[in-house]
């Protein structure tokens, strides 16, 4: 389905008052064409009755003539050319690299790959995130050189023992490096991960869990689904994401008990970005406790000269009631 953008100013610009009720109308079916069939505006001789159908213009070559000498159409060689039209309504260039987006975005995470039809593992692909924390959290193990967590590099020469006449000798330790996933064999190259059900099972854990109503199906291109997918992408986990989701339920100030009583348990909230999640799995970890997450407004506080003070231990503070 098509839209058409018109100016709410419309009636009070002067072409379009000086025009006729029939040349009005032709004008809206003009539009309703061109958005429609995606002709960037343009109005062929041999579209023209169908144009004057829907807007049931009798005199057609008459009202187009008028739309013309007004400033709002302009004659082409092939028929006619909407004023402007490009200025206000997207080119079908455009809307064709949108619908390629969202294709490729409905494509990338349909999870039609699978670890069956491609022979891969079922090991999820580490990302940049996951690999940077791991390197940068104290908790993770370091790899031991001993024990063959690190793979030798065949291709890099600085990994093969110096000979007999290379000075070092065999004591000369060997270089060892992580192998890149564009190094492994094909076959052995993990599969990419089923998005969409992981998407899925962060949502119905959501409803599920908690109780929440199921109103609507979750659809690939909502706002909530773009956003699960997102943190996905950035290396946060299913657990991680449903123990954040977890934690928002134990926040009293999520659970309604704000200043303005709003219960603040959507599931976007939660996942819209990483600073959220982080905070849901810190109230999933220690959970806030009635008034701990909700901001002291109810002091008001005013300053006056030393003299006025009520608070000798405050110079120049005083609490109003």
């Amino acid at each position: 389905m098509s839209w058409v953008k018109v100016d709410d100013k419309i009636f009070l610009n002067r072409k379009f008052r000086a025009a006729s009720d029939s040349a009005r109308l032709l004008y809206w079916s003009g539009l309703c064409f061109a958005a429609q069939a995606e002709t960037d505006g343009v109005i062929l001789t041999s579209d023209l009755p169908v144009v004057a159908a829907y807007s049931r213009t009798s005199e057609v070559d008459v009202t187009a003539a008028e739309l013309v000498k007004l400033g709002l159409w302009e004659c082409t060689s092939i028929g006619y050319q909407i004023h402007d039209y490009l200025e206000y309504q997207p080119a079908k260039s455009h809307l064709e690299a949108e619908r390629k987006r969202k294709r490729e975005w409905a494509a990338a995470n349909s999870g039609a790959s699978s670890a069956s039809n491609s022979g891969a593992s079922s090991a999820p692909v580490a990302t940049s995130r996951s690999r940077s924390r791991s390197r940068s959290d104290p908790r993770s193990p370091s790899p031991d050189l001993n024990n063959g967590d690190l793979l030798k590099d065949d291709h890099c020469p600085a990994a093969e023992p110096a000979g007999p006449g290379g000075g070092a000798g065999g004591d000369v330790p060997v270089l060892q490096l992580v192998p890149t996933e564009a190094d492994q064999p094909e076959a052995t190259k993990p599969s990419k991960p089923d998005s969409w059900k992981n998407v899925l099972a962060v949502f119905n854990h959501y409803h599920h869990a908690h109780h929440h109503p199921m109103r609507r199906r979750l659809k690939p291109t909502s706002k909530t689904a773009r956003a699960i997918a997102t943190r996905l992408r950035d290396g946060w986990t299913v657990e991680e994401l449903c123990k954040a989701v977890d934690g928002f339920h134990l926040s009293p100030h999520h659970q309604g008990q704000n200043d303005r009583g709003t219960v603040y348990l959507d599931l976007y909230l939660f996942v819209r970005d990483e600073e959220q999640v982080e905070k849901g799995i810190g109230y999933a970890e220690n959970p806030p406790k009635p008034g701990s997450n909700k901001p002291a407004r109810d002091i008001r506080v005013g300053w006056f000269p030393a003299e006025a003070c009520q608070h000798p231990d405050k110079p120049g503070r005083v609490d109003l009631p």
